[in-house]
């Protein structure tokens, strides 16, 4: 019905508004805001109006947005099922014929927050639970949805962020058939008609926790790639991941595989000519949907939407630094820890994959991205004591704050740690961590100025001769400074870029590529 044309000479119909179909159903719709209606809505009326109008009057959003609701109503999640691979089906087909037209594609976003509204506040009940194939098909076709209009909108509606309800209806368990005594072929014929003339009785004593069975590995073909093979079998296991972040968003072992599945058949940095790659860069769409989805307070939607995406964008580096961060807000040091271990293990066996981009000049890591990782170098360094290095556990504690919006008390609590540690060298981290905070949050530029008496700290105690590391993290940041905000007027010495090329000219090479803003 998504796809089928209304004729060969048009298609989608013409708009279907001003027929008695459409005005039966509306109706009927209007009874969920009217408090005089007599009655409730006649959720059959609604259905079968609106297939009307999508078989044989015009491909309208509106009547595919009431039968998907009709559907949840009538036949709970298998009818929204049904109701949502109808409605993908219509804006993948007619987006640019459908009613309402693309002109008024606000009007379009109001009917599928209407959806997203009336999904939200149903799906809080109790539904039977569904096949496996049947929820799986009901998630694919939301994803589906939501890519699809985030191509085609530059301020969609935010699909995604029903995506957890929806996973979290239950499904029913698959039980081991019992084998059965073979068939004699007088017995077959008529158990076949049988079976077509009824449907088969469910299993009583099936349950609704079970995630869906992962189908059997099936050995590669004669002279097939075996990495190719490793590769597309880790990446089959997504619908587990999916699964797992439903269930157990905090599990350590989910953090672990999602990166097993995401690198380990990666044995190489792809192939780059300078630090440019061939890779294409992550779609605008998901860079637009990781920002509103951190513009928001619930640190589990950010690890649901980062960790679901990891396998697809192996190489974005940046995706482990924002999970750590949220992570640490939720309080989950155990999964955090994994996170960290593991990304500071990938970079270890292909360090340079840090310095490369993809092919519109994003790099992989991006300056703050860069910082965490040589944080969790340092901290897994010959020098370290094992365990969590107490400074960097701050540091991404006050950063999970502020991405929150609670900047002021992200740089209270730096301070006071500050005033209580006794370690000239774990003062300065800790300073330098505020003046990254204030870089990253603070956009006032008042940085430029706070990040000074640092530097002048670090020519006093010639950290560039004693501890380089330490001294590049300090310089790249005052370089980033200077390359978004300027120098001070009157300022006589040497540009900080000029000095971080004294101490590592790759890294201020690196920064002089990226934009100001980055």
């Amino acid at each position: 019905m998504g796809t089928q044309p209304i004729s060969e000479a048009s298609p989608a119909g013409e708009d279907p508004r001003e027929n008695d179909t459409y005005a039966a159903a509306q109706s009927q719709i209007d009874r969920l805001t009217d408090i005089h209606a007599q009655g409730g809505v006649d959720w059959g009326i609604v259905a079968a109006s609106s297939q009307q109008i999508l078989g044989r009057e015009g491909k309208d959003l509106t009547a595919a947005v009431w039968l998907t609701l009709a559907g949840l109503h009538l036949q709970g999640t298998t009818g929204l099922a049904a109701g949502v691979h109808i409605l993908n089906d219509l804006i993948h087909t007619y987006w640019d014929t459908m009613f309402p037209p693309p002109a008024r594609l606000r009007g379009r976003r109001n009917q599928i927050q209407w959806l997203l509204d009336q999904l939200n506040e149903r799906l809080q009940g109790e539904f039977d639970a569904v096949p496996p194939e049947t929820h799986g098909a009901l998630l694919t076709d939301w994803d589906a949805l939501d890519e699809f209009w985030q191509s085609k909108d530059t301020d969609p509606p935010a699909i995604f962020g029903l995506r957890r309800l929806l996973a979290s209806l239950p499904v029913l368990a698959t039980a081991e058939p019992t084998p059965a005594p073979p068939a004699t072929a007088a017995e077959a014929a008529p158990q076949a008609g049988a079976a077509s003339a009824t449907p088969a009785a469910a299993p009583p004593a099936q349950t609704a926790t079970a995630p869906a069975p992962l189908a059997a590995t099936v050995a590669p073909a004669s002279g097939a790639d075996p990495t190719d093979a490793i590769d597309a079998a880790l990446t089959g296991m997504q619908p587990l991941i999916d699964w797992c972040l439903e269930q157990n968003p905090a599990l350590p072992l989910l953090f672990r595989l999602n990166r097993i599945c995401a690198w380990a058949s990666i044995s190489a940095a792809p192939p780059a000519t300078g630090i440019a790659t061939l890779l294409p860069a992550p779609p605008d769409q998901l860079v637009t949907g990781l920002a509103q989805v951190m513009q928001g307070t619930e640190p589990q939607a950010i690890v649901h939407f980062v960790e679901a995406r990891l396998i697809g964008q192996r190489y974005w580096l940046d995706l482990n630094r924002i999970c750590h961060a949220a992570l640490t807000r939720m309080g989950a040091q155990d999964a955090a820890a994994v996170v960290a271990f593991e990304t500071a293990s990938f970079l270890a066996r292909l360090p340079q994959l840090a310095t490369l981009t993809f092919n519109d000049g994003r790099p992989f890591a991006d300056a703050e991205t860069r910082a965490w990782l040589d944080s969790l170098a340092a901290s897994a360094g010959p020098g370290s004591q094992g365990g969590a290095d107490p400074i960097d556990t701050l540091a991404g504690t006050a950063n999970a704050a502020a991405a929150a919006g609670q900047l002021d008390a992200a740089l209270a609590s730096l301070q006071a740690a500050t005033g209580q540690t006794a370690s000239a060298r774990d003062a300065f981290r800790l300073k330098l961590a505020q003046c990254s905070l204030l870089y990253s949050y603070d956009t006032s530029g008042a940085v430029r100025t706070l990040l000074a008496p640092l530097i002048q700290e670090l020519d006093v105690y010639r950290l560039s001769l004693w501890e380089p590391g330490l001294a590049r993290q300090a310089l790249e940041l005052a370089a980033a400074v200077e390359q978004r905000y300027g120098t001070d007027p009157g300022e006589t010495s040497a540009p900080m870029l000029a000095r971080l090329a004294g101490l590592d000219c790759h890294a201020a090479w690196r920064l002089s590529q990226t934009s100001p803003t980055s």
